[in-house]
């Protein structure tokens, strides 16, 4: 039985996480208590000096509809935007030519919802504003390069640091 190409895309993505004794990671499991229920994101990550909820989303189309973003997790990841070192992320992948993948602050992300006059994240958006993960392809699963990805993030100011 094949899998799911959206845990095989997570699967790879944090494999590399846990490869490195830097990282820390957690995942959260996908559990729903009541209709409706969500967690803060699928995985809970540590590096020394960042700490970072990260959702992560793969689609076979070139735009992630707003719907497969949920507004209550949106929510819950931009409410803890005051706590020191603290950064809320989506990584959105593309299984479209090139694979592309890419990492955006769930600021930008709301940002981008209240503003858009359509109803999906396009990868042209990413592709102008956001920088793309770095991967390379082992004959039928990717490898992600994600030694500089906090270091991104602390370059742009996206940490609360007061």
């Amino acid at each position: 039985m094949s899998k799911n190409p959206g845990k095989a895309f997570e699967e790879d993505f944090i494999r590399e996480m846990d490869k490195d004794p830097k990282y820390f990671t957690h995942r959260i499991r996908d559990v729903q208590f009541y209709k409706g229920s969500v967690s803060i994101a699928d995985y809970l990550i540590f590096n020394w000096y960042v700490f970072t909820a990260m959702e992560l989303k793969s689609t076979k189309g070139k735009s992630v509809p707003f719907s497969r973003l949920n507004m209550e997790q949106r929510q819950m990841m931009l409410d803890n935007l005051t706590v020191k070192n603290y950064i809320p992320w989506y990584i959105l992948n593309f299984r479209v030519e090139d694979n592309p993948t890419y990492f955006i602050h769930t600021e930008d992300i709301e940002r981008y919802i209240e503003d858009a006059e359509r109803k999906s994240v396009p990868i042209s958006f990413l592709e102008e504003c956001w920088t793309p993960i770095d991967f390379s392809l082992r004959r039928t699963r990717y490898d992600y390069y994600l030694d500089d990805l906090f270091d991104k993030f602390l370059q742009n100011n996206y940490i609360y640091n007061e």
